[in-house]
């Protein structure tokens, strides 16, 4: 009884030991799934409720302030929606160097070359070409220790936009460089990014970007290679926004090589792709590229028709600096068709236009300066407050949780332990059971055996007689030993069968010739049965006298008839006693 109570509280304490592990790991499961609720909510709210958006993400950051991991891939997040969806470039500067800050102490080797990928795109979109050459190849190095093909390509996709946009900006901005070799470093990085591609997305965009580099190079039949072997692979792929963007360039291509005809057919197949999906974005440079290709061919008119179909776009975009470039495109037009009163009022507006951005761009940096945070200052607050009420009611949560699985625990080891101890008491009474038939049968089965040994008792005593009967009293005399031991043999063994046969043959000197002679293909088997039906022995007295089962014995005679074309246990029985 000791020994149970020790088992059953052994027991109780392992359970219970699994049940503390796991009600940890409930806990960080409940808030991992927090934290998921709470980034699944920003990217429902990035379009339409900015504010939620970020107020969603500064949530999960609070959560996981104690998680290096979680923490460095949020600020990552945040960063990326400040400068692709806010294009708040300043903002998301902030937001990648905190995540920056944390890849000294994070171990995700993939977070980390996701923030260094994405604090180099953010420093190339704000024209800080070499940091962001800088970061990007940091984050090479580190995707290639990964062996991940796709996440390789894109760096070097990005690396080489890097290459490429400072050398396409180098003279405005005056720095000294060689336009040449940034080129060539462009070209190596997009090759690159072409030979770790694994499907044909990938190799469509590496050629249309190692196209734009040749197109800005002046190489313009390698240009144009690449540029239809990605409209290729984006038409197989049905890939009707990809093939849209590359016969964009390749009609930039053909105006560029006095090719007008082919650049306005290409461009066309662009302008009704965008039409049909309102893509008022994509379709004010490329109607202004198509105005100027009727400007080279001197259809003036149909120049101006497209010219003002990209600036109404422009305005309903709200695009200051797209209708400041059509703008300045209309004056030419105008000019070159003589109409200097319209290309005097498109200049006027134009000056307008650009007046009025240095005075917005002044407002906006006073704004920045006072109201702007007052209003992020109240916003924090009442973040800190919605915060405060998550974390409460998080804790209270956590804590009833805990309390339900001790409650619970509790009674699931109290059930067990009475289990356990039924379990016991009625093993032990299986035993018993078990022992007390055991002996049941044991005496059943020494009662049997006595009575089958009278059995053969009497059966010999009976076929002494009848031998005796058959062969005289002078045969019965000399038969009796022998008779006596062949009832005492078992065929175990080889020489158990030698001194059977032996004493058999003083009694049926030629029974095994005569057999044998008749039934060349009888077995040492065969001959057995044989000799034992001739000693009128039943199926019983041969299965105990061969150690075999009853049923063996039946089949063994029944393969003799069929050996011996009998039909039955009789007719054997009489062609047997026959020999």
């Amino acid at each position: 009884m000791r020994k149970d109570l020790l088992k059953v509280t052994g027991t109780w304490s392992i359970v219970l030991f699994f049940i503390l592990i796991s009600y940890t790991k409930t806990s960080a499961f409940v808030l991992d799934e927090t934290i998921a609720v709470l980034v699944k909510k920003h990217y429902q709210c990035q379009y339409n409720k900015p504010d939620s958006a970020v107020y969603y993400l500064n949530q999960a950051l609070d959560l996981a302030k104690e998680d290096t991991n979680k923490s460095l891939q949020l600020y990552t997040t945040l960063a990326w929606y400040y400068a692709n969806r806010q294009v708040n470039l300043d903002s998301a500067l902030i937001y990648i160097n905190k995540a920056t800050n944390l890849i000294p102490v994070a171990d995700d080797l993939n977070l980390i070359a996701r923030a260094m990928t994405y604090r180099g795109h953010i420093h190339n979109r704000r024209k800080d070409y070499k940091n962001a050459i800088l970061w990007q190849e940091k984050a090479i190095e580190l995707k290639v220790s990964s062996q991940d093909s796709a996440a390789i390509s894109y760096s070097y996709n990005l690396l080489g936009n890097s290459y490429r946009n400072l050398a396409n900006t180098s003279e405005k901005l005056g720095h000294d460089y060689k336009n040449e070799v940034l080129y060539q470093n462009a070209l190596s990085h997009y090759n690159k990014a072409l030979s770790y591609c694994d499907h044909n997305k990938c190799i469509a965009l590496a050629s249309k970007n190692l196209a734009m580099v040749y197109l800005q190079m002046k190489d313009y039949p390698k240009a144009q290679d690449h540029l239809e072997r990605s409209i290729r692979i984006y038409n197989r792929l049905r890939n009707k926004k990809g093939e849209i963007t590359a016969r964009s360039k390749l009609g930039m291509l053909y105006s560029e090589t006095g090719q007008y005809q082919k650049a306005l057919a290409q461009f066309r197949i662009a302008e009704q792709f965008y039409e049909r999906k309102e893509k008022r974005k994509n379709i004010v440079p490329l109607n202004r590229n198509i105005a100027r290709v009727y400007l080279r061919l001197g259809k003036l008119d149909q120049a101006v028709e497209n010219a003002m179909r990209a600036l109404n776009a422009s305005k309903k975009r709200q695009a200051g600096y797209g209708q400041l470039e059509t703008m300045a495109l209309l004056v030419e037009i105008f000019a070159q068709k003589k109409d200097f009163e319209s290309a005097h009022h498109f200049q006027q507006q134009y000056q307008s236009l650009r007046d009025s951005f240095s005075y917005h761009a002044i407002k906006e940096e006073l704004l920045n300066q006072n109201l702007i945070k007052e209003i992020n200052a109240n916003k924090i607050k009442l973040q800190l407050v919605e915060q405060d009420n998550i974390i409460t009611t998080q804790k209270s949560k956590n804590l009833i949780l805990g309390f339900t699985l001790i409650i619970v625990s509790s009674m699931l080891l109290s059930i067990l332990g009475v289990y356990l101890y039924r379990k016991r008491v009625e093993k032990l009474g299986q035993q018993i059971k078990t022992e007390s038939d055991k002996r049941a049968l044991v005496s059943q089965a020494l009662e049997e055996e006595r009575k089958v040994s009278k059995q053969l008792q009497e059966e010999v005593e009976y076929h002494i007689k009848q031998l005796s009967a058959v062969g005289g009293n002078n045969s019965a005399k000399r038969n009796s030993t022998a008779i006596e031991s062949l009832y005492q043999l078992r065929l175990l063994t080889e020489e158990d069968w030698t001194e059977f046969k032996r004493l058999f043959l003083n009694v049926n000197p030629n029974f095994f010739d005569k057999f044998k002679k008749e039934n060349p293909n009888i077995s040492a088997g065969d001959l057995k049965i044989a000799a034992l039906s001739r000693l009128n022995f039943n199926n019983a007295e041969m299965s105990e006298m061969m150690a075999i089962s009853t049923e063996s014995v039946r089949k063994a005679r029944y393969r003799l008839r069929q050996k011996l074309n009998l039909e039955d246990n009789m007719a054997l029985q009489n062609y047997i006693f026959s020999l």
